[in-house]
């Protein structure tokens, strides 16, 4: 009976041992999990819609709203009145990508003469010449979508610059950048 107590005690002696030892082997298993497990995949690009009469920055181009532009024009960002539609014109729109990679721009517009851009994205020239095209007319009934070509953005936040180094800008209403792959 003497040899029972021992054994006992040895078995409460050993137990704190074994359990670090099983939380240790818990503990790097675990952590091998976070390492070595399938990670889900980041959310699909989608496309980005942006209302050009809600761009950022530019200092010559408003809202047809705000200047005597006849109403035929409709929701669309054009420069403003004489003397600021002979000077060097832009507009800016922040926007966030949830994904980065490529992405084809396309912008809806009425021109009844070219007014070509340059589109920047992120202070880069992505495309030297755009909107280069005549639609039929200024109006409304002339807006038309057209595909301006692929830019590279990165996902999170975005910059898109719109420059016309001369003259005035053609009468946009939207910009969309649609995922490509």
């Amino acid at each position: 009976m003497t040899g029972a107590p021992t054994r006992f005690a040895a078995f409460f002696t050993t137990l704190p041992g074994v359990l670090t030892g099983v939380a240790a082997v818990v503990t790097a298993l675990a952590g091998a999990w976070a390492v070595l497990a399938p990670r889900p995949a980041p959310p699909p690009a989608a496309p980005i819609l942006l209302r050009a009469v809600e761009f950022a920055n530019g200092p010559d181009v408003a809202p047809a709203q705000r200047t005597s532009a006849p109403r035929e024009f409709g929701d669309v960002l054009m420069n403003r009145e004489p003397p600021d539609n002979d000077r060097p014109n832009w507009a800016e729109w922040n926007f966030v990508s949830r994904a980065g990679g490529a992405y084809l721009l396309r912008i809806e517009y009425a021109a009844g003469e070219p007014r070509p851009l340059t589109v920047l994205v992120n202070g880069e020239i992505a495309i030297p010449v755009a909107l280069n095209a005549v639609t039929g007319c200024w109006e409304a009934r002339c807006q038309a979508w057209r595909d301006v070509g692929v830019v590279s953005l990165r996902r999170g936040a975005n910059l898109l610059r719109l420059d016309r180094p001369e003259g005035v800008f053609p009468h946009i209403r939207f910009l969309e950048l649609r995922p490509t792959e």
